[in-house]
Formats: structure tokens, C-alpha cells, sequence
């Protein structure tokens, strides 16, 4: 999806679509246009939509193949973008994650934390009990290097 087809969206849809609210997103853009230079070929997608690939790629977590074909790129084009992307909003500092000494802060000491570890099973195919499709050759009727070159050596 676009610029264009999100814009129109309403806020709880747009959160639920991308991650991150409005608000956020401009930011985003704006850390994201503060760190690029404009020189060259103009990009195919305006930086707007880059920002959003981005956020599409970590939200949905959907291969760069398939984003790209959503937003008429080639697969190593959305990697590029998403790379770049990535980049500038690390090296902005507003929107990197808080450190070690952060998370072992004493506000943090009596913080609830959910994870989401279900299992799910998983659908092998069953073994076949076929001793005669699979039992390996016999050690000694597997002819040794040695043993076939001494014999090449001697007839020849």
C-alpha cells in the first residue's frame, strides 16, 4: 500500500496497518529526509513511501520479494531501501532502543513482562521402516584409494 491508500485511513487503522501512529511516522520521515542527501537519479518512490516499505517490512515481516512487487521495485531495491531507512533513523538517535543500563534501571525492577511462547506443531512426513531402502554399503566393499591405485600401479 502506498502513501496514498493509507493517508485515507483512520487513525486506529492506520496504527493497526503500519505500527506506528501518524505522528510517529512523520517524525520518521522527517529524521529520515534530515539524514539523506539529494544528489543523482531521483528515487523511484518519494521518501514518504520508503518510510512505509520499511515499516510494512518489520510489521509484516512479508519477504523483500513480495514488498518490492507490492511497490513496483525489485527485491535488492526494497533491501536497499530498507537498509537506508534503518540507517538514518539509527544515526538521527530519536528513535534507537534504550540501553543495558537503561533496562536494569531500579523504575524497572517490579515491570510485567508478557511473551507469547506457544508452541505450534508441526506436520512431518512419517519414516519409512524399510531396512532394504536404507542400509548403507558394508565398510569393507567399499574400495580404499590405496587399494585401487596399488592395483593401477602393479598393471600398469
Amino acid at each position: 500500500m502506498r502513501l496514498e491508500e493509507v493517508s485515507r485511513l483512520r487513525e486506529w487503522e492506520f496504527v493497526r496497518l503500519v505500527g506506528v501512529s501518524r505522528m510517529v511516522y512523520g517524525a520518521m520521515v522527517e529524521a529520515v529526509r534530515e539524514q539523506t542527501r539529494d544528489f543523482g537519479r531521483p528515487p523511484k518512490l518519494v521518501l514518504a513511501d520508503q518510510v512505509l516499505l520499511c515499516l510494512m517490512y518489520w510489521r509484516e515481516y512479508r519477504t523483500l520479494a513480495a514488498i518490492g512487487f507490492s511497490y513496483g521495485v525489485s527485491e535488492s531495491t526494497a533491501w536497499r531501501i530498507v537498509h537506508k531507512v534503518e540507517s538514518a533513523l539509527l544515526a538521527s538517535g530519536r528513535f534507537a532502543l534504550p540501553g543495558k543500563k537503561a533496562l536494569h534501571s531500579p523504575s524497572l525492577k517490579n515491570a510485567l513482562v508478557l511473551l507469547d511462547a506457544t508452541e505450534v506443531p508441526v506436520q512431518r512426513p512419517k519414516r519409512k521402516k524399510n531396512k532394504r531402502a536404507s542400509t548403507p554399503a558394508r565398510r569393507n566393499d567399499i574400495p580404499s584409494k590405496r587399494k585401487s591405485l596399488s592395483k593401477v600401479s602393479q598393471d600398469g
